[in-house]
């Protein structure tokens, strides 16, 4: 398991990987104007396959070549090069680091992401408040409110720097969770109104909303442990309970398409609800996916705007049921383990992002969520993970360990 320090030729070799990551990802993630003398798109499919196999590299160079190799292949190799679409080297460079996040601690890795999306903002922000790099706006028609100002702030879609503001606050309150003041928690949440009001994302503006809640009355107030049967069976069954809801939803929807209703989900989900009936009956759902033409930006006459946003209903149809039920069944093991665990915090993330994903899609993102890379961890080897008793019953079990070791040795 490699530490923080990361001074190992496996250590360095996640960095780099992760490093070169990062930079695609924000390249990728900047305005389409920006430095229009480089070939950015370009650029940060490269960054990706080099990234890609840096990681891959690192998988082999950990592992024996053995039947046990068969599902994290088909998973992290196999599976992108069926998927025919502009994002493969996205898809190969997602899967393949979460493939090897299994040698590091999951501590390392919310460092690293943590520097990555503080870095991208500030960049991004300078950038585009210097001119350098555009910074668009656009008004959108918010409900009771009227026409809210939405800013860029250098990036390509509006959405992103809310995403970027959302982790960051997440992963803050994670490092924290064990001892976090309230003087503190009002700081993370006036970051999340800033977010807020500069890009007008609100679901990821109650995403972050909701954490803090949780964490005061489940840390400050101890009025939940997780710790009962029930809290376990929500663990391994509420991404797929979410996917039958959100599909039930969408097709219910249909037949209640001139409802009052109607207009009122879909005003207050953005149309999110006519896009994912839409994509039903545009897409089949089948075993190995959709090619799926999305469109959202520069539009020519007669094109209409069209994006997925649920996580649930794009994976279902994009990726197929093959890969569908292997992420689910995954999500299931990494929730199951967080509670095992007793991580209350990361239990209340998956519990929040299980739901927000039904308008969102952001569940095998790297960055923005990035309980993912737990997907193949061994949680033995996790020790932050551990709080309360599972903690003390673990050190019990070290200590008992490594007593007997030494008894054997004397004798």
């Amino acid at each position: 398991m490699l530490g923080s320090k990361g001074n190992s030729i496996e250590g360095l070799m996640f960095n780099v990987a992760f490093v070169i990551f990062c930079i695609a990802t924000f390249l990728d993630a900047l305005h389409k104007s920006a430095f229009p003398f480089l070939p950015m798109a370009l650029i940060s499919n490269y960054l990706r396959i080099l990234a890609s196999l840096i990681a891959y590299t690192l998988y082999l160079k950990k592992e024996r070549v053995t039947i046990s190799l068969l599902i994290p292949v088909f998973f992290a190799i196999l599976l992108p090069l069926y998927f025919r679409s502009a994002y493969t080297s996205q898809i190969f460079a997602s899967l393949s680091l979460i493939l090897v996040a299994r040698y590091v601690k999951f501590d390392v890795i919310v460092d690293r992401i943590i520097k990555y999306l503080s870095i991208a903002l500030i960049a991004a922000t300078v950038l585009s408040v210097l001119g350098i790099i555009p910074n668009e706006t656009v008004y959108k028609e918010v409900p009771i409110v009227g026409a809210w100002k939405s800013y860029y702030m250098g990036f390509h879609y509006f959405s992103t720097p809310a995403y970027y503001g959302m982790t960051l606050v997440i992963l803050l309150l994670y490092k924290k969770r064990l001892n976090c003041s309230y003087r503190y928690l009002l700081f993370l949440t006036g970051l999340s109104f800033l977010v807020f009001v500069v890009a007008f994302a609100r679901l990821q503006f109650l995403i972050n909303l909701l954490t803090i809640i949780a964490y005061i009355v489940v840390y400050k107030w101890k009025l939940f442990s997780f710790r009962g049967k029930i809290w376990k069976y929500i663990a391994m069954l509420a991404f797929p309970v979410m996917t039958l809801v959100i599909v039930f939803l969408s097709f219910s929807l249909i037949l209640l398409r001139d409802s009052s209703f109607f207009e009122f989900i879909n005003e207050w989900t953005s149309t999110r609800m006519v896009l994912n009936i839409q994509a039903f009956l545009t897409y089949d759902i089948n075993l190995f996916g959709n090619l799926i033409e999305v469109k959202t930006r520069d539009l020519v006459p007669g094109e209409s705007y069209f994006f997925i946003d649920s996580g649930y209903v794009y994976y279902l149809l994009s990726y197929g049921l093959v890969f569908y039920v292997f992420l689910m069944v995954m999500y299931g093991r990494i929730f199951y383990n967080v509670w095992k665990c007793n991580c209350k915090f990361l239990y209340i993330i998956l519990l929040i992002f299980s739901v927000a994903n039904m308008f969102n899609n952001f569940m095998v993102s790297v960055i923005t969520c990035p309980v993912v890379l737990l997907m193949f961890a061994d949680f033995e080897k996790q020790d932050s993970l551990y709080e309360g008793r599972p903690y003390k019953l673990r050190k019990l079990k070290q200590y008992l360990i490594v007593k007997s070791k030494v008894k054997m040795s004397l004798t």
